[in-house]
This record gives structure tokens, sequence and C-alpha cells, in this order.
């Protein structure tokens, strides 16, 4: 297996050729004149396509070079030539795939000089070599819709398509052009805008399409290179293991809320996102959620310069008992928006019992919000209950509400026995105590962890003699 493996971002097609490295040849030589042939180092070409790799193959004399045991006396270097397969650009001499490094190299073509990169990594995991030729600037697409962007100093055929979640390079000899971007279910354009005024700052850019934005922000991936990423507006995501609904005011001047507002209504199952791209990100939302078992909560605003970074949502069940839902709020400056809806734990119900659960709160014990609710007007998993502030959790059978279990700690992750009545008589159950990163509040280079804590009463149950 070839210890080296090169990626081609810079747009075009590349002819990858060895060159010789004379030091290593002379000590050959005195291995027995292994290679009889000078010129073997060179004569092979490898092609590699556009945005994809290839594995780098050595040649078994070449194997032999560097098995020996005077491997010491030949050269560590490992150079290659890179001949882009567009119009007549000069090759790149002296790329050195042994050693470790990030480098600019200038590509010649007539008149004109363009740049791109070499990056070369050891991944420990494969035990190989990386070698990543590359544009100065890429994009990645971390929306959910398709990414059309035309440049315009070309002909209109030339559109780059941009998938969600993938990650393209711009061709190095196009990164100061002027381009528009839609998306590819609508026909109409942004206006032009240069890729230079986009990336020449690490900030973010906001793209009007029709009525519809999306945004680009500028950072830097390594010394010499610019990633462009392309995001929506707003994202909501729920990461609590019930269902949401989320009710959203906004009018587009971003003032507050009049009863002529535009209401936009959300349905997220758990683990679903939501992205928006109907209003900028500017926009004042005033937000309301609905969780199974509860009522609506208050409204609260979520999107401004004086939004702290995590808001709480009062919400009560049909008994008027009162929980927290946290709101995670992610802004970036002049960029994208992204929340997320969590809670601080949750306890599952995975036995055959139905159990009350309860807290005890300043020496009085207090049932869990959530639970049996009075009227049943719509399905719901029973078997969830979320936690915020509760510090201790005592549990009973239905059918025998006068007798709890003792006071079990939430603070500590301990995986415990419980023991309670039931009309069968004195059980014991294991409940598991587990932290959960319940969502990553991430724009790739911004990564924080949400964590929650998750309790199970487990299903096996045992009689107590």
């Amino acid at each position: 297996m070839s210890p080296y493996t090169i990626t081609n971002k810079t747009g075009y097609s590349l002819e990858i050729r060895k060159e010789q490295d004379q030091n290593s040849i002379k000590s050959v030589k005195k291995l027995k004149d292994h290679f009889k042939d000078k010129d073997s180092f060179s004569d092979k070409k490898f092609y590699v396509d556009n945005n994809s790799s290839i594995s780098f193959q050595i040649e078994n004399d070449e194997s032999y070079f560097f098995d020996t045991a005077n491997i010491k006396n030949i050269s560590n270097s490992l150079k290659i030539s890179v001949q882009i397969k567009h119009t007549l650009y000069k090759p790149i001499n002296d790329i050195n795939i042994q050693r470790i490094h990030v480098k600019e190299h200038k590509v010649y073509g007539g008149k004109e000089a363009f740049k791109i990169t070499t990056d070369v990594i050891f991944d420990a995991e494969t035990n190989k070599k990386i070698l990543t030729i590359s544009s100065t600037v890429l994009m990645r697409n971390i929306t959910q819709r398709i990414i059309e962007i035309q440049f315009l100093t070309k002909p209109e055929s030339f559109i780059l398509i941009l998938n969600p979640f993938d990650k393209i390079p711009v061709p190095f000899d196009m990164i100061s052009e002027a381009i528009r971007i839609k998306f590819n279910d609508i026909k109409e354009w942004s206006l032009p805008n240069t890729l230079f005024n986009i990336y020449a700052k690490n900030s973010s850019f906001q793209i009007h399409i029709l009525d519809k934005y999306i945004n680009i922000r500028s950072e830097d991936e390594n010394k010499f290179n610019k990633i462009l990423t392309f995001e929506p507006p707003f994202r909501l995501k729920n990461c609590l293991p019930l269902s949401l609904k989320i009710k959203l005011n906004y009018d587009d001047n971003g003032y507050s809320p009049t009863k002529n507002d535009k209401v936009n209504s959300i349905f997220l199952e758990p683990q679903d996102s939501y992205d928006m791209y109907d209003i900028p990100f500017e926009t004042i939302l005033y937000c309301q959620i609905l969780i199974q078992g509860y009522k609506w909560s208050n409204t609260t605003q979520i999107n401004s310069s004086i939004v702290p970074e995590k808001l709480l949502f009062k919400i009560y069940d049909e008994r008027g008992f009162e929980q927290s839902v946290i709101l995670h709020c992610f802004m970036t400056n002049n960029g994208a928006r992204k929340f997320y809806f969590y809670s601080k734990a949750y306890i599952i119900n995975e036995s055959y019992f139905n159990l009350w659960l309860f807290t005890n709160f300043e020496k009085r014990k207090q049932p869990i919000p959530g639970q049996k609710r009075l009227i049943y007007k719509e399905e719901r998993n029973d078997k969830i209950l979320l936690l915020h502030e509760e510090t201790n959790l005592l549990i009973c059978e239905q059918n025998c509400m006068e007798e709890t279990s003792k006071e079990i700690s939430l603070e500590v992750l301990n995986n415990t026995l419980v023991e309670f009545k039931t009309m069968q008589g004195f059980i014991q159950m294991a409940i598991n105590m587990n932290m959960l990163c319940i969502g990553l509040n991430f724009f790739f280079f911004f990564l924080k962890k949400s964590k929650c804590k998750k309790f199970q009463i487990k299903r096996n149950s045992y009689i107590v003699k």
C-alpha cells in the first residue's frame, strides 16, 4: 500500500510526475546498481481529477530504495512536479511530499501569475502522508439546498454546482471574478459580487436572491487559504426528546411584532432542524413553543444584540406545574443565527409500570411536571419527562401512591437501584444515568457542546422477598 495520497482541489485536472533526486540516485548506485534505468523515477505520470484523490504509488524499485539498510545515505525528500491540465500553465516543480508543510506557489501562464497552495500532513490513522494541492479559495455548503454559482467573465454555461454539505474549490484562476448566485429551484440570480469582496475580510456577507437570503461566511482555513461557507440566515434545531412546535413572529422591517406581523409555524421531531431563507439575519424574531403535554410558552424575543446566549422558556402542564426549556442562541457578527432547544435533563421510563415521579423541593414533595395529563387531547409519549433544576427523584407506582422510594440524587452520574412498592409487593429496579451530547452549536470552526443528563428507568425488575 502506498504511503502517500494526493488530493486535488485546484479546480482543474492535474498531471503528476516524480522528480529525480540526484543524491538518492548516487546512493542507489552504490547498492549494487539496483536502478539500471536512471529515468525510472520520472517516466511514470499520475492523473488526478479535480476534487478527487489518488494513492501515489512507489514502484517496486523505489520500494527497494526505501527499504535498504543504507536508507540513511538516501535523501529523505521525494519531490514531484505538477502540470495543470488547462491552457498553457507552466509546471510547478520541487514539491516535497515527504516533508510536513504548508506552502504557496505561483502558477505562470502567459503574462499572468496565479497562486495555489500545497499542504502536507501526516494521517496517523492511515499511516499516510496526504498532499493537498489547492486553490486559495474553497466553498462549502451547509444549507439543505443546491446552490449555483455563475462566473460572469465566462460563458453562461460555466456554472459551479454546490450541493448540500459539499466542499469544492474555486478554480485558482477565477478567485477574483465577478459572480452571481442562485438556488437551483428558482430562476432569478443575485446581483453581481466579486469573490474578492466576499473573502477579503474574515466576516459574513449576506446575498439577496429575489425574496430569499443566504449568508456567506469567510474565514481562514490555513495560512494561505480562505473558505467561504454558505449558510441559511436562521437555523432552528430540536434537541429535545419530544416533538416541538415553534411559532415565530416577525415583520419585514425588523421592528417589534404587531397584529400585522407574519407568523411562521414550524413542527420539529427530535433532532430535526429547520432553515429559514425568507428574512435577513438582522430581523427581530419573537418565539413561542409548544411541547407534548404542555401549554404554549410565553412569547420571547430571540434575535437581537441584547439577547443573551441562553434563554429560558417557561412551560406549564395542564395542572399548572412549571418546567423550563433552554434555548441556546449562537450568533456570529453579521452572520447566520443558530438556535437549539434542549433541556438540562430528561428521564425515560422503560419499565412496564405506570410510575409517578416526584422531587423534594424545600422539604415538600412535588410531582415532576408533564405527567398523566387530565385530558388527553393528542397522542404523546408519557414515558419521557423533561427535567430542569431538579436535584433528586422519588418514585412510586400509580396504584401505591402512598409509598414512594427513597430519595435518589440526580447530581451525581451513578447507576443505582431503586426499591418501591407495587401491588405485587416491593420490587427493585435499575436507573442508568448518562451524560449526552445533544447538539453541536457549530459553524464548523466554533464548536460548543450542549450536554444533557439522561436517566433511564430500566425494564427488568426484581421482587424483593
